[in-house]
């Protein structure tokens, strides 16, 4: 029988024959596939986004014309690589979003956010890119 004593179901008594105790190496929530993380919940009004996705490798995104996405119903705000507040997000000095792709499927150029995750994947399909 397992044992699901401790915190998110770690096992405290775990013990390794010459080693002192380590809890958690070894965790049954993990194991059974109780264990929670942040995208296993959903909340009311809570916004979804997905990136677009490139398709090759040693890509440039040239322009999107991100209009008729807009346009969608449930679409609240499409992000691109050109809004001055993602240019200013700049960890270790590359841009957080870039419109170069170097590998592909890789996240490239656009966040679509939105009200569910299939109002973002349409809407990334009525973008058109060059």
């Amino acid at each position: 029988m397992p044992d699901i004593v401790g915190v998110n179901g770690q096992r405290e008594d775990f013990r390794v024959v010459g080693k002192p105790n380590i809890p958690g190496v070894v965790s049954w929530a993990l194991a059974s596939g109780l264990a929670k993380f942040g995208s296993d919940y959903v909340l009311p009004n809570m916004l979804h986004a997905k990136f677009l996705r490139s398709p090759y490798a040693n890509a440039r995104v040239l322009s999107v014309d991100i209009s008729k996405a807009q346009a969608l119903q449930g679409v609240v705000d499409i992000v691109t690589w050109e809004d001055e507040d993602i240019k200013n997000l700049r960890p270790e000095g590359r841009a957080w979003l870039d419109n170069y792709a170097d590998k592909e499927g890789i996240e490239v150029a656009v966040i679509v956010v939105a009200e569910s995750e299939d109002i973002c994947v349409e809407a990334l399909g009525l973008l058109d890119i060059e």
